[in-house]
C-alpha cells in the first residue's frame, strides 16, 4: 500500500496548486506565447514589405523621375498610389513595433482604398509597359 500511494503521489502536479487551476493558468500561457508569437511574425512581415515598398519608390518610381525616362503621366499610370501605400504601412509598422496592434490598424483600416487604386489601375499599367 506504501508503495501505491507514492505511485500515485507523484501524478499530483503540485499539492498547492489545484490541478484546475493550474491547466487554466498553462493555457494562458501557451495564448500568451502564441500571441507573442504571432505579432513578432507580423512584425518582422511588415518590415520585410515596407523594406520592399521603399527599394521600388527609390530605385524606379524616384529614379526614373530624377533621369526624366518616363513622363510624370506614364509615371503616374504605372506605379499609381504606390507612395501612399508605402507611407500608410510605414505608419502601420510603427505602431506595430510599438506594440500599439489594435491602435495600428484601427488607423490602417480607412486607408485601404490606396490598394484599391492601385490594383484597379493595374490593367493601364501593363497597356503603358506594352
Amino acid at each position: 500500500i506504501h508503495l501505491l500511494q507514492r505511485s500515485v503521489m507523484s501524478f499530483v502536479p503540485s499539492p498547492c496548486v489545484p490541478a484546475g487551476v493550474r491547466s487554466v493558468q498553462e493555457q494562458r500561457e501557451r495564448w500568451d506565447r502564441k500571441r507573442k508569437r504571432t505579432g513578432r511574425e507580423l512584425v518582422q512581415t511588415e518590415q520585410k514589405y515596407c523594406e520592399q515598398l521603399d527599394l521600388i519608390i527609390t530605385y524606379f518610381v524616384e529614379i526614373l523621375k530624377a533621369k526624366g525616362t518616363l513622363r510624370q503621366d506614364i509615371r503616374e499610370s504605372i506605379f499609381s498610389s504606390i507612395k501612399s501605400i508605402h507611407l500608410v504601412n510605414q505608419t502601420l509598422l510603427t505602431h506595430l513595433e510599438e506594440g500599439k496592434f489594435g491602435y495600428g490598424f484601427e488607423q490602417f483600416c480607412p486607408h485601404l482604398h490606396f490598394y484599391t487604386a492601385y490594383v484597379d489601375n493595374i490593367q493601364t499599367a501593363k497597356k503603358v509597359l506594352m
